[in-house]
């Protein structure tokens, strides 16, 4: 049973080294790149197999919005894949309202 105990403590730590642990507004948790903090977001990006873990960067969002038009959405940074607990097989699209569902076009930096 030790041995048993012993793997399992090695599973985890080999999970979570170097991964944070957080929770969304909307009360899901899970674990996302060290460096996440409060106001990134999580995404589940088209053809994706993970949420993603992005950060606005707005700065950069009204360069863009003034040389191409006010149209464009906001301009991300990718932090890293992460583990959201009940949306990682694409539970999430079941989990949101219709409203919710929405794709939207947004620049990766």
């Amino acid at each position: 049973m030790d041995n048993d105990l012993n793997y399992m403590i090695l599973d985890i730590e080999a999970a979570t080294t170097g991964r944070r642990f957080f929770i969304t507004k909307k009360g899901y948790f899970g674990f996302g790149p060290e460096s996440c903090q409060v106001g990134d977001l999580v995404a589940v990006l088209a053809g994706g197999q993970v949420p993603y873990i992005i950060r606005p960067v707005p700065h950069l969002s009204d360069m863009i919005r003034a040389t191409m038009g006010p149209t464009l959405e906001t301009c991300y940074t990718i932090l890293g894949d992460s583990y959201v607990h009940g949306i990682m097989d694409g539970e999430v699209f079941d989990l949101m309202g219709e409203d919710e569902r929405e794709m939207k076009e947004i620049i990766l930096l």
